[in-house]
């Protein structure tokens, strides 16, 4: 963990440099976006693989801003803040008939990307790369079992209140007006750290790592 976030906080200083010598008259963009994220979770050794018993993605919606400077004609730096639901489902066969534990987690994730375009004034293309740091804020489990879902659970105890992961993805910039661009993009996540907050040794397996597919867009505005 203190390795994570020592390469974290490298990253993050380095690419801040590289922004801050950009001249203050580089285009700088700022705007919304939104989507969906399908997600699942890896375990050192997985519990579910056992007879009757298996688990799969969950699903959940992120929304936040963006922030681009533009560090030269091709290359941006873009931080984009933003809420992001991540979930896991377990299914589980019990009396003969099937349950299914839904375990959705909330954090306020901030990525930091290097991203290159290419293309016309109007079309963009571009992909981007970059660690981010992740703050949980909530965590919920639910079980539907012969058509009746419990109430929801709160399960934050169980969840270490960061997380430290990178993203790569890739998209599309149409301009839409002067100054306003519409974005479309989709993007891999990954935690590199363990967000269980079970001691090591503890049984079950407390090493846990969620990563997703996220597609979404939104607009963006030049403000200078």
């Amino acid at each position: 963990m203190k390795k994570l976030l020592f390469f974290t906080v490298v990253v993050f200083i380095l690419v801040f440099s590289l922004a801050s010598s950009a001249s203050a008259q580089n285009p700088l963009e700022l705007g919304v976006h939104a989507g969906y994220n399908s997600s699942n979770a890896s375990f050192d050794a997985d519990p579910f693989t056992g007879p009757g018993i298996s688990k799969s993605s969950g699903s959940g919606f992120w929304v936040g801003g963006v922030a681009e400077l533009a560090v030269s004609d091709l290359l941006a730096i873009t931080t984009e803040p933003r809420y992001i639901q991540y979930g896991l489902q377990v299914q589980t066969t019990s009396l003969g008939q099937m349950a299914t534990v839904n375990t959705k987690l909330g954090y306020l994730e901030i990525p930091l990307f290097l991203k290159a375009r290419v293309g016309s004034d109007y079309l963009k293309f571009f992909a981007f790369t970059g660690p981010s740091v992740g703050f949980r804020l909530s965590a919920t489990e639910d079980v539907d079992f012969a058509g009746q879902t419990s109430q929801l659970t709160d399960i934050k105890d169980q969840f270490k209140s960061a997380s430290f992961g990178a993203a790569f993805g890739g998209g599309i910039e149409y301009q839409i007006a002067p100054g306003i661009a519409f974005v479309v993009d989709a993007r891999y996540s990954r935690d590199f750290s363990n967000v269980s907050s079970a001691p090591a040794g503890a049984t079950p397996n407390p090493s846990i790592k969620y990563y997703g597919i996220q597609i979404g867009g939104g607009l963006t505005f030049a403000v200078r």
